[in-house]
């Protein structure tokens, strides 16, 4: 299964097909949530790294965007994840037909600021009003790309937004792309609440490329298609 590709529609629904079946044919029982969790961990070697108690605090969860697994795994942290998605995947009705089980999928159009104004408008009234624990995962860079090439105007101002409307933490991760063969690192930072309307979004930048860079060993480099290793500046198209 090649990490290094973007999939939508008809592609999505006989992708998730072949990613279950692997799962099946390694004796996971996929209509069981923690077998499916313990299995998708297993097949992907997930190691966390400096993962904080999701039981004890209410997290935004912002993580670079390396391939479509990522959510796949990272939804998976928590019982209770909003994930903020792109539209494509939340219409796609074969796709959610298994995806709804275990994820809870916001869709926007990414470019639509009124989509993205909707969405954090719900997030907030989430993040404030439900029940603890709970917690929303974005990926700030919006689209599948590398964090060492994104320009700074490319990442999501939501996410601080979302933690100064709402007082809860961002917790920064950084993801190692998702490998059947090698392990799959998920290093958690420190996390940090933003208080004031100033740009921040080169503090999360920095934190991801601290954590990738302190990994021993070094993280792989992630194999990217040639669109998502091209669209790291604003105006580029989104995948």
């Amino acid at each position: 299964m090649d990490n290094s590709l973007s999939f939508s529609g008809e592609d999505a629904a006989n992708y998730l097909k072949v990613f279950l079946q692997k799962l099946v044919d390694l004796g996971v029982d996929i209509n069981n949530r923690e077998d499916y969790k313990k299995g998708v961990f297993e097949l992907f070697h997930v190691e966390l790294v400096n993962m904080p108690d999701l039981d004890s605090n209410d997290y935004i969860l912002a993580s670079n965007h390396v391939s479509d697994f990522d959510a796949v795994i990272l939804g998976l942290l928590h019982d209770r994840i909003r994930i903020l998605s792109k539209k494509e995947w939340v219409d796609n009705e074969k796709l959610m037909s298994f995806v709804s089980k275990y994820y809870e999928l916001i869709g926007v159009n990414r470019n639509s600021s009124g989509d993205m104004t909707k969405a954090l408008i719900d997030l907030t009234k989430y993040l404030k009003n439900a029940a603890s624990p709970k917690h929303v995962l974005i990926f700030p860079q919006g689209t599948i790309s590398d964090i060492n090439r994104n320009s700074i105007d490319r990442i999501y101002h939501g996410i601080f937004s979302l933690s100064y409307l709402t007082q809860k933490p961002i917790l920064p991760i950084y993801l190692e792309q998702p490998s059947m063969t090698d392990r799959t690192r998920v290093v958690f930072g420190k996390a940090f609440v933003i208080n004031d309307k100033e740009d921040h979004r080169h503090e999360w930048l920095e934190a991801l490329k601290h954590m990738q860079n302190t990994l021993d060993p070094l993280p792989r480099t992630p194999i990217l298609s040639y669109k998502h290793q091209n669209n790291n500046k604003l105006g580029d198209p989104f995948f």
